[in-house]
């Protein structure tokens, strides 16, 4: 992931302060958003096309949902039930943070040795709203609304991360033998 601490909880609560909302609770929402997402990115696998030579080598990119669709987070937040228009300036506010923000890719690529690859979103591994709902918990935030949150941010960022682009190269031993390959990526921690 490459991002210190504190780096996504900062974009996010000063994507709600760009939309009117400010206060302590707002802070620990950001702040639990982020603990849940970092446990999830780390788990989260981007699918690339890699093209080179063949080999042996290590991918390294970068990942961002500049551009996606921030209504898919409001979507998600809909969906569940919450309505109002708290609801839509918090989905909204998720999502300017985090379109902001560049993300480290990393993996291994045992079959391309040299070359570039490109790809279009991140699968989650694990379901994103118990890893949200943990870190929600984890700040303090407690009773059934917790859980409504959870959930709807799980559903609308698992929809907006989904659809970022990555791109970056791959390097180590190659040959001359061209090749063009699927890669299996990682959020590096």
């Amino acid at each position: 992931m490459s991002l210190a601490v504190g780096v996504m909880s900062g974009a996010i609560t000063a994507g709600g302060v760009s939309l009117g909302i400010v206060g302590s609770e707002w802070s620990r929402v950001a702040l639990g958003l982020e603990l849940g997402l970092r446990f999830g990115l780390l788990r989260g696998v981007g699918l690339g096309l890699g093209v080179g030579v063949a080999g042996a080598g290590v991918s390294v990119g970068a990942y961002t949902t500049m551009g996606v669709d921030i209504g898919l987070i409001e979507g998600g937040l809909r969906g569940v039930g919450l309505l109002g228009s708290h609801a839509g300036l918090m989905g909204r506010a998720v999502g300017i943070g985090l379109g902001g923000l560049v993300f480290t890719l990393g993996g291994e690529s045992p079959v391309l040795g040299v070359g570039a690859f490109t790809g279009v979103g991140l699968v989650f591994s694990g379901r994103l709203a118990d890893d949200l709902r943990l870190g929600l918990r984890g700040v303090g935030l407690v009773g059934g609304g917790v859980d409504q949150l959870a959930e709807g941010f799980g559903l609308g960022l698992t929809g907006y991360f989904g659809l970022g682009v990555m791109q970056g190269v791959v390097s180590g031993a190659g040959s001359v033998a061209p090749m063009s390959v699927g890669l299996r990526l990682g959020v590096v921690g």
